[in-house]
Formats: C-alpha cells, sequence, structure tokens
C-alpha cells in the first residue's frame, strides 16, 4: 500500500510532512526523497551532513534525523507497534553517498537502487502485519491527512 506525500495533523496542532510511506505485510516504510546534486557525507548522529559540488560545500540537514523525527510523529499519532524502516532516497544525481553510523533501521540510497532495496527488504524480513492491521493503519494515517 503506498501513500503519496501528505501533511498530517494530531494532537491538535501537531503538523508534519512526510514525502510517501509504504505499508507492507513485512513493514512499515516511511520514505524521504532528496533532489541533490553532488557528493553527500555526513554521519548520522550529527546535526548536519555536507554536500559537495564543484569543489563547494554545502552544510544540509541530516535526512535520517529528519525522518526519524517523522517516524517518531507517526508511531506517537498512531500507537502502533510494527517494524518500521527508514529509507532515505537520494536522486541519482548524487553520485556519491558516504553516511557513517546509518541505524539498522535506516536505509540510504540513490534512486537507482530503490527497486533493488524494496526487493531486499520484501526477501530478507519476516512476515509480521496483517493485512487487516495494514489497512488499519492506511486508514488512519488518510484520516490524519491535512491540507495546512
Amino acid at each position: 500500500m503506498f501513500i503519496d506525500s501528505s501533511i498530517y495533523k494530531y494532537d491538535h496542532d501537531m503538523l508534519f510532512k512526510v514525502d510517501s510511506i509504504i505499508i507492507t505485510s513485512k513493514a512499515m516504510i516511511v520514505v524521504e526523497v532528496k533532489s541533490l546534486n553532488g557528493s553527500i557525507s555526513g554521519d548520522c548522529n550529527a546535526h548536519t551532513w555536507k554536500k559537495t559540488l564543484n569543489s563547494n560545500t554545502f552544510r544540509i540537514i541530516n535526512a535520517q534525523s529528519q525522518n526519524q523525527e517523522h517516524i517518531d510523529h507517526i508511531i506517537k499519532m498512531l500507537n502502533i507497534k510494527v517494524p518500521i524502516i527508514s529509507l532515505i532516497v537520494f536522486s541519482n544525481r548524487t553520485y556519491e553517498l558516504n553516511i557513517d553510523n546509518i541505524p539498522s533501521h535506516a536505509l540510504i540510497i540513490r534512486h537507482v537502487e530503490l527497486f533493488e532495496t524494496l526487493d531486499n527488504i520484501d526477501s530478507s524480513l519476516p512476515f509480521s502485519i496483517h493485512e487487516k492491521e495494514m489497512k488499519y493503519i492506511k486508514n488512519q494515517l488518510l484520516s490524519k491527512q491535512t491540507k495546512s
């Protein structure tokens, strides 16, 4: 089950945006998409990462920390206990990824690796979410979507 980019609202005024969510029988996959060119390097424990392009270096937000905040919001909002994977997908214009200390529940990839990564998730994780629960999660997420 796929849910496209949405803004979610809970606890009266808590808002957050998620690029997309994939719900499978193995896990809920929270996806953060980054359309950046150049080389990306950093540490998942740091606040920022570095983007290098043509010998120029820029600081960018730590995408894993950003997505972890989304995951934390989803857990609070839905009060669920299912396996959750943080999937950070950089565009193919990102020609190099050097990220250290990636948490065990996180994957940081380029777009070209997406289908293989999803296949690996499907083949390596045990069945853990029944279809009824998948539908419940999807309906709960859809009910929390907002325009603002």
